[in-house]
């Protein structure tokens, strides 16, 4: 399981499109080698083996992945930092740059300016439907 960021380690920079492409691989196959991970991106992403060990190494040096003892002779990494810490991280970041820090700002940007199917404006008020009652301890009656 990944660990917590520490104050100090929650400093570090945001990923690069690649860097996240890899993580992708990481977060879901939980350890991997190099070759793993180019095996996996190789239909879609075809990258050497160099870069991608490349990849992991600035990925480690920014503690979002660790190396993992082995007896082989690659080099295994796993996660450091679990994904939604990365996706609210990056959510928190994405409000304070565009949106003041409001989430009902960004909500209305995406609403008014974003093509939203009727299947995902459903699923949104049953969201709210669900996880306001939550947040202000009023209980809904179902009728």
């Amino acid at each position: 399981m990944p660990e917590k960021l520490s104050k100090k380690a929650r400093i570090v920079k945001e990923l690069s499109p690649l860097e996240r492409e890899i993580m992708e691989v990481v977060w879901r196959e939980g350890r991997v080698t190099a070759k793993q991970v180019k095996e996996t991106l190789d239909s879609t992403r075809p990258l050497a083996l160099t870069t991608i060990l490349t990849v992991l190494r600035r990925l480690k040096n920014k503690k979002y992945v660790k190396e993992v003892p082995s007896l082989s002779r690659s080099i295994v990494f796993k996660p450091a930092v679990s994904r939604e810490l990365v996706i609210r991280r990056s959510i928190k970041e994405l409000l304070k740059q565009f949106f003041s820090g409001s989430p009902s700002a960004l909500m209305a940007h995406l609403l008014k300016n974003e093509n939203i199917s009727d299947r995902e404006l459903k699923e949104i008020r049953r969201l709210l439907k669900e996880y306001l009652p939550a947040k202000t301890g009023v209980r809904r009656d179902k009728k």
